[in-house]
């Protein structure tokens, strides 16, 4: 990555100093100057920002990769692997790999096929090999250099009586495309703190490979908890869990403890102590932590009676999916608690509150604003109005898009930069157009926009995977959106300039502050609060009407000028 950063770098310093600086020494010196800090940056310090960065832990490499930053440290003897800070794998904690198995495995009456949804461990497969009927195991993650890095810091044993495949393709699309049965599934996946690791966690995810598994197929995945205290928004969050895989399973079980299972499965599960000893003792499984005084005191029936309490007295009813991802709102909101930041008060608040009801109001008062300032002929207000509307509903609908990347698509990582490159081409091809054909009519891009918004609205409603899991589709989306900015744009800045008389720098600076406006309060508005609390369904629905609002606006107003 240094040396493509320094490559880049000094073609972009021979571009600037032959095209743009015309031989201007000086300016050139300066931007030498500018490369040496960054490259000196980049090569000697961040490094040491790094390490600091990641104590106590040794940090031994730090790699980005186009799905994730991935960070290797070590503690003692073992070696912990953390993507974009969370915790995802971890080697030669043998507590660990113990409980991370047996829990499901002795749930199953003959495991013969095993799916880890997450990145591959020594560790993991050395506890797998003490269960005989074991014919193959998969492992399954997205992301080729992680693969890469874990393969040098995880050696698969060499005594295995089972094939072990790893698998670098997205999990989702990997169980839709091939149909691929288990006995049992692990989700081992970070929390969902945002929409790629949401997915995995959803209740679309869940029916899709509820359909691909065997008929006593069990289901497993883990969240930190407590043995002792667990506060509201922890219990709304496994509620959040236990209530989405109960939509699409039978049954489902808690195993109490620092951290929590839930196993989902179709068939009766357990998490009696007597009854995994009974399965222990029956298939030979020898084991160091997960066995005897462990177990009984981690399955007490005051440990389970504690859970089941806890949850039993929730009446929450909601449900984590694609499009209401309210995995990573919980995530937030517990995030923001330890934080001492106001989401976690902010968020329940309009929770507990219909979005119908906010909508009405702004409906109310957008159409308000838009029938005074036509009626009083304020042509200048209006288009500084529109200008600001338009922004936030392009930055929102941006904002939607990014998120439905990252759930149909995969990851969104280095992607960002291709799709603000989209949308940044679409405005300046808008924009030539534009000036090309002279046109001043805002009512024709405003209909291919609410058109877009709408064609995009369906396609998330009807699940449209086949569409949405390609990135090109985002990509055009973004492309048009940009494009219809960059045609109205000119247009409301000729509008202003010529009611005021102004000159074309004051006209255009006016109209985008406007747009920085309302693209500043999309960003925050709809990403920070309406998405996580409402879902994307609900945004769109939002973006659409402002514009028909809009586009309403600007038809009466061309009638009544007429």
């Amino acid at each position: 990555s240094v040396l493509t950063f320094t490559l880049t770098m000094i073609l972009l310093l021979i571009t600037a100093g032959t095209i743009f600086l015309r031989r201007n020494y000086r300016n050139i010196l300066l931007l030498a100057a500018g490369f040496v800090i960054c490259f000196v940056t980049m090569v000697f310090i961040s490094p040491k920002l790094l390490a600091i960065h990641w104590k106590p832990y040794h940090l031994i490499e730090s790699r980005e990769t186009p799905h994730q930053a991935v960070s290797v440290v070590s503690y003692d003897d073992n070696t912990i692997l953390f993507s974009n800070n969370e915790p995802l794998w971890s080697s030669g904690v043998e507590e660990n790999a113990e409980e991370s198995v047996h829990f499901a495995m002795l749930n199953h009456p003959a495991p013969h096929t095993v799916l880890m949804i997450g990145p591959a461990s020594s560790d993991i497969l050395q506890q797998l090999a003490k269960y005989s009927g074991i014919e193959s195991v998969v492992f399954v993650q997205n992301d080729q250099i992680l693969d890469k890095i874990l393969r040098r810091f995880s050696t698969e044993p060499a005594d295995l009586n089972f094939d072990v495949r790893r698998v670098v393709d997205d999990p989702f699309q990997f169980i839709q495309r091939l149909n691929f049965c288990a006995d049992v599934t692990f989700i081992n996946m970070p929390l969902p703190v945002n929409a790629m690791w949401n997915v995995y966690y959803s209740k679309e995810f869940f029916r899709e490979l509820h359909n691909n598994l065997e008929e006593n197929a069990v289901v497993s995945m883990q969240f930190p908890g407590s043995e002792t205290y667990l506060n509201s928004d922890q219990i709304q969050f496994l509620k959040l869990m236990e209530n989405t895989v109960q939509s699409v399973f039978e049954h489902f079980i808690w195993i109490p403890g620092e951290t929590l299972h839930l196993l989902a499965s179709d068939r009766p599960l357990t998490n009696r102590y007597e009854d995994f000893m009974f399965e222990m003792r029956y298939r030979g499984i020898d084991n160091i932590y997960i066995s005897g005084n462990y177990l009984r005191d981690r399955l007490a029936p005051m440990r389970l009676e504690f859970l089941d309490k806890q949850l039993g007295e929730k009446t929450f009813k909601g449900v984590n999916t694609i499009l209401k991802p309210a995995g990573f709102y919980f995530s937030t909101v517990l995030w923001d608690r330890q934080s001492g930041g106001f989401l976690k008060a902010i968020y329940p608040w309009f929770a507990e509150r219909s979005p119908i009801l906010f909508g009405c109001v702004l409906i109310c008062l957008l159409i308000a604003v838009q029938f005074l300032l036509i009626k009083h002929n304020k042509q200048v207000h209006l288009a500084r109005l529109n200008m600001g509307l338009f922004g936030y509903a392009i930055m929102s609908f941006e904002a939607v898009v990014l998120i439905s990347l990252q759930s149909y698509a995969g990851a969104l990582y280095l992607r960002v930069a291709f799709l603000s490159m989209a949308f940044m081409l679409g405005a300046a091809a808008g924009a030539v157009w534009q000036r090309n054909h002279h046109n001043q009519r805002i009512e024709i891009p405003l209909e291919i926009f609410i058109a877009v918004v709408l064609i995009y609205s369906l396609m998330l409603g009807f699940q449209s995977v086949q569409v949405l899991n390609k990135a090109i589709t985002h990509y055009i989306v973004l492309f048009i959106c940009g494009s219809v900015g960059g045609f109205i744009f000119p247009i409301l800045s000729l509008r202003v300039q010529t009611i005021e008389s102004s000159n074309p720098a004051g006209a255009s600076g006016t109209v985008y502050a406007w747009d920085i406006i309302g693209s500043c309060l999309g960003v925050y508005i709809t990403s920070g609060l309406v998405i996580p609390v409402y879902g994307l369904m609900a945004s769109l629905v939002m973006i659409g009407i402002i514009e028909i609002i809009v586009l309403i606006a600007q038809i009466l107003k061309s009638i009544l000028s007429v």
